[in-house]
């Protein structure tokens, strides 16, 4: 048995760096004036920010930061209530409501926000060789491909349906002996 069989610690050792990352952000962000904005709030509206030529809505959201329904509104009505994001009826459904950044959240992201991220990440891969960074991230989206397979599927871009299973075998349980990487 390998110490990497032994040591099966990988979850643990991906939280304790999404931790070490999130506590980083807020140093930096504090240091910037931007201690008002969480991690996620960041994130969310550098996503929006990046895709402005398209229309997103919270369900968009929650699939690509892999969070629930009910996560995603108590997030977006607090960006809204510090006035990061409007909620805009869209013509073709007016139960539809597109997620659009206002003059705060683009101020931001245009100040300090891209500087930061790129600071970030920067520091986060610093000593690591190109080699190296290529494999941790097709190890990640396998990890995140083997949990879609298990019970997220409903709320991230990964999962059967993203690897061309179609939705109406969405629901039906995947044998890991069926598996597709």
């Amino acid at each position: 048995m390998s110490r990497a069989e032994k040591d099966r610690r990988y979850g643990y050792e991906i939280k304790t760096l999404d931790n070490m990352i999130g506590r980083k952000v807020m140093s930096i962000s504090i240091k910037n004036g931007m201690d008002q904005l969480t991690v996620m709030h960041g994130w969310i509206i550098g996503y929006l920010y990046k895709n402005q030529d398209q229309d997103i809505y919270q369900k968009d959201l929650e699939a690509k930061f892999c969070i629930t329904r009910s996560t995603v509104t108590n997030i977006l009505k607090l960006m809204e209530k510090k006035g990061y994001i409007q909620r805009v009826a869209v013509a073709k459904d007016a139960r539809l409501k597109k997620i659009v950044l206002t003059e705060k959240a683009l101020n931001i992201q245009q100040k300090n926000y891209m500087d930061m991220h790129e600071m970030m990440e920067n520091e986060l891969v610093a000593g690591i060789e190109d080699k190296d960074l290529v494999t941790f991230l097709e190890v990640i989206r396998k990890m995140k491909q083997n949990l879609g397979e298990i019970e997220l599927d409903r709320y991230c871009d990964v999962g059967p349906f993203h690897r061309g299973i179609p939705p109406e075998r969405k629901s039906e349980p995947v044998s890991r002996n069926s598996r597709q990487n």
